[in-house]
């Protein structure tokens, strides 16, 4: 908005102040050191890069540099220079911290584009002792960092250390338990497979399995026995007692010496006749000795079978006897194998157990070792890498400059030139942080609710020089203000379609805001779109119309009728160049005229004239300052409201809005203008006097005014 003011006063400004730059200007000597930030560094052990950091090197560099600028480096660079070169940069008097951020802000630590190094540029009007602070300040840092380096190893190797030394404690403390442990399992190897509890234990798994197929076999010959045994006894024995008889000789002696006996009886017995009484005798004996020897025989047959019988069932038990006799030694074997099989079983459990703890106490111990062999390593390779070189090292040192390397005329330039056009721009801020008057369309915005229609723009700076504003639409149409004003008349032509409105009542925020001006070119534009169009000026105190458009005003007039001294027909005056009726005031009123006026016969003067003109327009008083404008708008369709752009305050704005919101207008419509007188201070007035020459061959040059450019377009 002020970019004219600025761009003028500023240059004015900065002019004024050449000289004093000329004055300031003083030659300035630079220095420039150089530290190397390597990407890769080779170890000694490994022979590679330590840490790779190609994937974020420029993170790595910038955290140099801003570890460069830490105020306690500037500190101990500062107190590292010799004692007359101190008193160069740290003034009399003052402490160290503040001469440190003093040097702060002159040193320029900086990465090098498109290399690995680090620069470090200090400047200043004496050249003594500047290379020396960069050559301190680079030497600090890299003692630091060297510092840092070898600390970062020292508490490496006292960590791994004590990790050593634990490790070593708790091998000790293992292989003890382990040696417990095999003193208790009776081994010094806890391999199962080589465990003598192992081997025992199989030896007896063996014995009893044996134990159990031989006490398995006993028991199957004492059952085959025994069921042999009962099958044996259900044979009969009479071919047994046949042949015990057979081989029997006594009993074969007697049997032999009884049949002779009866033999030598029955030859006797037949020597003898029937009659002989010794022949019944000998029958009777022969007949004796049968019986004897059948008695013999039959005595002897019983004992061999009964003896038969012992003699088998003896030999029966005697086998039956033998065979479970072999039978329970074999499960006497079995029961005590299995008895010291399970106890082995049983102890081996408890020595698998303890193997299997031997076991991995030894993996642990193995374990243990090789983390130890690891620390050992790592101390050995700390220890050779410690003396490896880092990743930053002084490329250049700062040499004393022998002659001045450029002066402060360029930044003095820039300084002057931003303080001179900045004090211009802030004035500008500061004087539109206090102004309250309507700048901006957003400022309407905020007072009515609603944006204003296509600004009117200033027509001093846009028209052609020999046309008054109120003539724009007859003699400039294609004038962007003459645009803006035809865009307003289409858009009350489109609420008279519409909604059927035939009165529109012009106002403004407050006076010479144009509005008479803006009101007769929209009654002109508004012809082309409908026929007869009547104005009426309401502006009783402070008529106008007539000496704008050169009407006669002889005739009787609005405040006549209003008096009830004529009808309105005889009001009416023809414009005929515009081809519109106006209805003037007749006469400046007296402030009696006034204040007796009757307004009840407005009303249907309104109705009346609607009957016979397409439009009315009526040219009211500043709503703010006449009650007659709020009574026209209540009788009307639409009220336009015209806001002087640099003029209008926005409370007032705000507080006509309120009254036209309350009192219920059917359509409000604001225009923003720009081309009327605007209220300006003394200080605005000799800015806008010299301006003026400026902004008139501007707008010439570019046909538009540069400073209102933003509101040409719609």
């Amino acid at each position: 908005m002020h970019w004219l003011e600025i761009a003028l006063f500023g240059t004015v400004l900065f002019v004024f102040t050449l000289p004093l730059i000329i004055l300031l200007n003083k030659p300035i000597y630079s220095v420039n050191g150089k530290i190397l930030v390597s990407p890769a560094v080779q170890t000694f052990i490994i022979g590679n890069e330590e840490t790779p950091i190609t994937g974020y090197y420029n993170a790595y560099v910038r955290t140099h540099v801003n570890r460069l600028q830490e105020q306690d480096i500037m500190e101990k660079a500062l107190e590292k220079l010799d004692p007359d070169l101190q008193s160069i940069f740290i003034p009399d008097d003052s402490p160290l911290s503040l001469a440190a951020a003093i040097l702060l802000k002159r040193v320029e630590i900086f990465h090098l584009a498109g290399s690995h190094l680090v620069g470090i540029r200090i400047e200043g009007e004496n050249p003594y002792g500047l290379a020396e602070i960069v050559n301190s300040i680079m030497e600090v840092y890299m003692e630091k960092i060297q510092n840092e380096m070898e600390g970062k190893d020292s508490r490496r190797l006292m960590y791994l250390q004590d990790e050593k030394e634990k490790l070593e404690k708790e091998i000790l403390a293992q292989t003890r338990v382990s040696q417990e442990l095999a003193k208790e399992v009776g081994t010094f190897s806890f391999d199962s497979n080589d465990n003598a509890y192992n081997a025992q234990f199989e030896s007896l798994q063996q014995e009893y399995s044996k134990a159990y197929s031989n006490r398995v076999h006993k028991e199957n010959i004492l059952r085959a026995y025994i069921k042999q045994a009962e099958l044996i006894r259900q044979i009969p024995i009479d071919s047994l007692v046949e042949e015990y008889l057979a081989q029997n000789s006594s009993v074969e002696n007697i049997t032999r010496i009884t049949n002779q006996q009866l033999q030598e009886l029955q030859v006797l017995l037949s020597t003898y006749g029937d009659q002989n009484p010794n022949k019944s005798i000998i029958e009777t004996k022969i007949q004796t000795y049968d019986e004897m020897l059948e008695n013999l025989k039959e005595n002897e047959r019983i004992k061999a079978r009964y003896i038969v019988s012992e003699k088998r069932n003896y030999e029966l038990e005697e086998g039956l006897i033998a065979a479970r006799s072999e039978f329970e030694a074999a499960k006497n074997a079995e029961e005590e194998i299995l008895k010291q099989r399970n106890l082995d079983l049983a102890n081996r459990g408890n020595i698998s157990q303890k193997i299997l703890n031997g076991q991995q106490i030894k993996e642990k111990i193995e374990h243990l070792r090789m983390l130890l062999n690891k620390i050992d390593a790592r101390l050995s390779e700390l220890q050779l890498e410690a003396k490896a070189p880092g990743r930053l090292q002084i490329e250049n040192i700062a040499k004393r400059p022998q002659s001045p390397t450029g002066s402060k005329i360029k930044k003095l330039l820039i300084v002057f030139f931003l303080v001179s056009y900045g004090f211009i721009t802030l004035i500008c801020v500061f004087y539109d942080f206090f102004d309250k008057r309507i700048r901006d369309r957003k400022d309407v915005l905020h007072g009515l609710g609603s944006h204003p229609t296509w600004p009117i723009s200033d027509y001093r700076f846009t028209g052609m020089g020999i046309v008054p504003f109120s003539r724009v639409t007859i003699d400039d149409s294609s004038n962007v203000a003459a645009k803006a004003i035809q865009s307003l008349s289409i858009r009350i032509d489109k609420e008279r379609k519409e909604h059927n409105s035939q009165c529109a009542v012009f106002t403004g925020i407050d006076r010479r805001c144009g509005t008479t001006e803006i009101l007769l070119n929209t009654a002109y534009a508004f012809t082309k779109l409908c026929s007869k169009i009547l104005v009426i000026d309401a502006q009783l105190d402070h008529p106008c119309i007539g000496s704008i458009t050169q009407t006669c005003t002889t005739k009787s007039g609005l405040i006549d009728f209003l008096h009830n001294k004529t009808d309105i027909k005889d009001c009416i005056v023809h414009d005929y160049e515009r081809c519109i009726d106006y209805i003037l005031p007749g006469h400046t009123p007296s402030s009696g005229e006034l204040a007796s006026l009757d307004l009840s016969t407005f009303q249907q003067m309104i109705s009346d004239l609607k009957k016979e003109y397409s439009f009315i327009f009526i040219d009211a008083p500043p709503i703010l300052l006449s009650d007659m404008t709020e009574y026209l708008a209540l009788q009307s369709d639409m009220v336009i409201t015209v806001i002087q752009g640099d003029k209008s305050l926005y409370q007032d704005l705000y507080m006509a809005g309120n009254i036209l919101f309350r009192l219920k207008v059917k359509a409000i419509a604001a225009v923003l203008n720009w081309g009327a007188p605007r209220n300006l201070n003394k200080a605005q007035i000799v800015v806008s006097r010299i301006l003026w020459p400026i902004e008139k061959i501007l707008a010439k040059v570019l046909g538009k005014d540069p400073k209102y450019v933003k509101y040409f377009i719609p």
